[in-house]
């Protein structure tokens, strides 16, 4: 109501609304009035479950609340008429070519958080709702799925990758040689962690993993079909795992109750994947379905898709 900006310190409403009560330039009952009008719009957006995710959306993107409201209250406007209006305004904060996507581009967090919305809005009989409180103090972020393996971990990063490798390897399933081989494995992962200095070998035995879990570097890495979203501590601890410590990570994680982002969890689940071999692996072919999906979820806000098309 005073036009407060996001760089200005959190009592700047309180601090505007005092001095003019001190100055005796503002008429309370008119005041309160307004601020009951406030709360009672901001009553209706919560309570309709898709004007709370749109809305949510758009200032997430930095869209001005008071620009809003002044839209919603416009003369003759119904509220079928708002939420169009706020689906134009989410388009062209959207509008892109999904294949022309790279990483760092600032369009792609805003389409993983929309994915994550119209998965939900999608789906009407779970009536859950994206938690956009732990979207912010969590500084969730892009992560790849498969990950950067164009240089191994360095210094400490060297520990968390070690201790990744040596539970994932200690609690494996399988049997046979495969069963021999991984807990030599986890054995190894053991003997660098017990060094003072992880240098000796480290190398060696990050390039055998690799190699085991054919993770080596592809030119997809980048692009759209291998990111996704997760908050900042996971995402730190995550960034340097390879593709089967993630998803064991993410499964246990939820099977704890620690929320998971919807998406997030059924890539890793490989949900999006039409032919499901491997699932330790993260393939092409599982990206390029992931991609289309977040394509088909988000067809009714991105321009038509493929070659020739702005």
């Amino acid at each position: 109501m005073k036009g407060k900006k996001s760089s200005d310190e959190s009592f700047f409403t309180f601090h505007q609304f005092h001095n003019d009560f001190k100055a005796n330039a503002v008429d309370i009952e008119l005041l309160w009035q307004g601020i009951k009008r406030y709360f009672l719009t901001f009553d209706e957006w919560f309570q309709d479950r898709e004007l709370y995710h749109l809305i949510g959306f758009l200032v997430d993107c930095g869209e001005r609340v008071a620009e809003l409201k002044t839209e919603s209250e416009r003369v003759d406007s119904t509220k079928t008429d708002f939420k169009n209006y706020l689906r134009v305004r989410i388009r062209r904060q959207v509008s892109c070519q999904l294949d022309e996507l790279e990483y760092r581009d600032s369009r792609i967090k805003k389409l993983l958080l929309l994915f994550n919305i119209q998965t939900l809005l999608s789906t009407q009989e779970a009536d859950m709702r994206f938690p956009f409180d732990r979207y912010k103090q969590e500084k969730w972020d892009i992560e790849h799925i498969r990950s950067q393996t164009d240089s191994a971990p360095a210094g400490i990063d060297r520990q968390e990758w070690l201790r990744g490798i040596k539970a994932y390897f200690n609690g494996s399933r399988f049997k046979g040689a495969s069963l021999e081989r991984e807990q030599e494995f986890a054995s190894l992962a053991t003997e660098l962690l017990a060094q003072d200095r992880i240098d000796d070998g480290f190398d060696g035995f990050h390039n055998e993993v690799i190699s085991y879990f054919g993770q080596g570097d592809v030119s997809w890495r980048d692009q759209l079909g291998n990111l996704t979203l997760l908050d900042s501590s996971t995402n730190r601890s995550y960034k340097n795992a390879l593709f089967p410590i993630k998803r064991a990570r993410i499964i246990d994680s939820d099977k704890r109750g620690v929320f998971v982002p919807i998406c997030t969890k059924n890539v890793f689940l490989k949900y999006y994947s039409q032919s499901v071999i491997e699932l330790m692996h993260w393939t092409e072919s599982d990206a390029k379905d992931y991609q289309q999906a977040i394509g088909q979820i988000l067809k009714v806000y991105l321009p038509e898709q493929g070659e020739g098309n702005e």
